[in-house]
């Protein structure tokens, strides 16, 4: 899991910015490769907003299950896990299961705004994904860490039901088994 702390970020922020281009091949390949899918169902949707808008989100998600998942990508471990929980999503699907990511690639000191939704919609196209994508942006943390009970470190996911329960969470990397079974208990079936 990786600590997320603005002071070490601000130290690795120039670093970051190269290995940007290295780590997506270094962490699952290419698109198309083992766990993602081959092909595109859609673009996804990658917005930025604050807690009101991921509170906005899962509102209008209501009568699904939801996964929720923090993560980034400088996240190694979130790298990792992501082709996994786009499988469960696909699977899911028909039964009205749905993942949604929250972003914290704003976290880097001098990280843009108007940029950052590129550098994700750019990074999605390397690695096959296709799912929506909220970058968190807000003068701190506490406030999203505090709604969701969340220990400051990513990758986290957690599992919400039809009518917006929370029913499971996973702090730190899952994997597909514990991923299905988060899913299972957010749809109902």
């Amino acid at each position: 899991m990786r600590k997320v702390d603005a002071g070490r970020l601000r130290l690795r922020h120039r670093a970051l910015l190269v290995l940007g281009l290295v780590l997506p091949a270094a962490c699952g390949g290419e698109r198309g490769s083992a766990g993602t899918s081959s092909r595109r169902a859609r673009e996804p949707r990658i917005d930025v907003v604050g807690l009101e808008g991921v509170e906005a989100a899962l509102q209008g998600r209501r009568g699904k299950g939801v996964l929720l998942n923090f993560w980034a990508t400088w996240c190694a471990p979130c790298v990792a896990e992501l082709p996994e929980l786009v499988q469960v999503a696909e699977e899911f699907a028909e039964r009205g299961g749905v993942l949604l990511g929250v972003s914290y690639d704003l976290m880097v000191p001098g990280a843009e705004a108007a940029e950052v939704p590129g550098q994700v919609r750019a990074f999605f196209a390397r690695k096959g994904l296709d799912f929506d994508v909220l970058v968190y942006d807000a003068a701190d943390f506490d406030g999203i860490n505090s709604r969701f009970g969340l220990p400051g470190e990513i990758p986290v996911t957690l599992a919400f039901d039809r009518r917006g329960d929370l029913v499971d969470r996973q702090e730190g990397p899952g994997n597909r088994a514990r991923f299905a079974e988060m899913m299972r208990r957010a749809v109902g079936k």
